[in-house]
């Protein structure tokens, strides 16, 4: 049976068979493989088969980046050779384009590229990154915030100062990172965005310290950097992510349907400021604080919370922490150093995740502290233990046989070690004291946890 190759920008080599079983596959179907591939590869790819020539024409997405030889050129080539498809045979819009492109200035080529596809009226998705090597920004041309078409809009390393008007009446999602923009542009930005549900900020870069979030379509905000204040008024927000310093001030009654809310390296909140945050949110059922450095006696109760993380928080091992959740299911704990004061009512947790750490030395503290946080889990379905070393869990025989094991009847212990563990018989007892009921399982990070090693007594 004859044979070719065909070798992509990528280095990847394909061989076709001559039996062309590829061209039976489903139009959808190979536009789906497709997608996987920048348009360089994609062209190449088109010598597979005849209705492969045909569709790699006719896909209805274009993905370029800076790796191609004359770059500008081949884009302009390539949206004129669509043009003229579309006034043709082909007839398949382009409904996503994704251009990520580092040059010296600004580009006359880039601005045709982008009026084009402000002109097309299909265009659903658009993801650009468009990088200056001198100190200046590209400024997005007026008309890519008038495509009415747009659900999907990515920005990355461009300007949006000078934008008189916004009209994005479909677009759902909008990500901005590292994006100049001011206080004055981001309500002009969201009024022309009457559809939106997502919008991701990430390391903004001009003259915007207090912006204003207002909108009434928005379910989920995610700021990604500091500014000196905020305000939210969003009455059907469901999600908030808060990272880096940050000073909230929003209505708590405008914002009553926040479910998820993730706190993280804010300096700025303290104790009171969360317990206060939470209390005011009624639906909330997933939790996570991560990377806060004033929390020293901290306290949630909270009926309807269902998951729960608490990681790398700058805590003094006296910090006082009080978990009231009863329907909590999911909890994740990472803490250096452990907690003396660990307190949690939790009884229907279905799966515990916990990395512990232990202490230069091993003391009988340590040993009590570690058995005191451990019995709190007993009752959870199923307990992850990651550690950093074998020796973090493993109680004297002296502790052993004076206190009874910590999870009694804890049915699945699974751990997870940073390097692999010795599998002695006194290993396995050592283990199975922890948790005598337990089936006990050791994921071998050696082996990617491909290889688990399961026992019970």
């Amino acid at each position: 049976m004859d044979r070719k190759k065909v070798k992509l920008h990528s280095g990847a080599e394909f061989t076709l068979a001559a039996e062309d079983r590829i061209s039976r596959l489903p139009d959808d179907i190979i536009h789906h493989i497709l997608s996987s591939f920048t348009t360089r590869s994609v062209a190449r790819l088109s010598i597979l088969s005849k209705r492969w020539n045909y569709l790699s024409n006719a896909v209805p997405f274009l993905y370029f980046t800076s790796s191609i030889k004359k770059f500008c050129l081949s884009v302009n080539r390539c949206l004129k050779r669509r043009e003229n498809d579309l006034l043709s045979a082909t007839n398949t819009p382009i409904s996503s384009f994704k251009l990520v492109r580092k040059c010296y200035a600004r580009n006359i080529y880039i601005d045709r590229c982008l009026n084009f596809l402000a002109q097309s009226g299909n265009l659903k998705e658009l993801d650009l990154e468009i990088s200056l090597y001198s100190n200046k920004v590209y400024s997005l041309p007026q008309g890519i915030l008038n495509m009415r078409s747009l659900t999907l809009l990515m920005l990355r390393h461009v300007s949006l100062e000078g934008i008189v008007s916004v009209d994005l009446p479909s677009l759902i999602s909008l990500t901005l990172d590292r994006v100049t923009l001011n206080d004055q542009i981001l309500p002009i930005l969201l009024s022309g965005c009457s559809s939106i549900e997502k919008l991701c900020l990430i390391r903004s870069l001009g003259n915007m310290s207090n912006p204003k979030f207002s909108s009434l379509t928005l379910k989920s905000l995610e700021i990604y950097v500091g500014f000196t204040k905020i305000e939210i008024e969003a009455r059907n927000l469901q999600s908030l992510v808060l990272n880096f310093h940050v000073r909230y001030n929003f209505n708590h009654s405008s914002c009553g349907k926040i479910q998820k809310l993730s706190l993280a390296s804010l300096d700025s909140f303290t104790d009171g400021k969360i317990e206060d945050l939470i209390f005011q949110l009624p639906l909330l059922e997933d939790l996570a604080i991560c990377f806060c450095s004033k929390i020293k006696n901290l306290k949630i109760c909270k009926q309807h919370l269902k998951h729960f993380v608490f990681e790398e928080n700058d805590c003094c091992p006296e910090a006082v922490i009080t978990i009231d959740t009863p329907n909590l299911v999911s909890f994740r704990f990472r803490q250096t150093p452990l907690l003396f004061n660990f307190s949690m009512i939790a009884p229907n947790i279905l799966n515990a995740d916990l990395n512990i750490h232990g202490p230069k030395t091993y003391d009988f503290r340590w040993y009590l502290t570690l058995h005191t946080f451990l019995a709190q889990f007993d009752t959870s379905k199923q307990l992850r233990l990651r550690l950093i070393s074998e020796e973090d869990i493993i109680f004297p025989t002296k502790f052993r046989r004076t206190c009874r094991p910590p999870m009694p009847t804890l049915k699945h212990l699974k751990i997870t070690p940073h390097s692999t563990m010795s599998m002695s018989s006194d290993m396995k007892d050592r283990l199975l004291w922890l948790a005598p009921s337990a089936t006990v399982s050791i994921e071998d990070s050696k082996f990617f946890r491909d290889k688990i090693f399961s026992f019970r007594n």
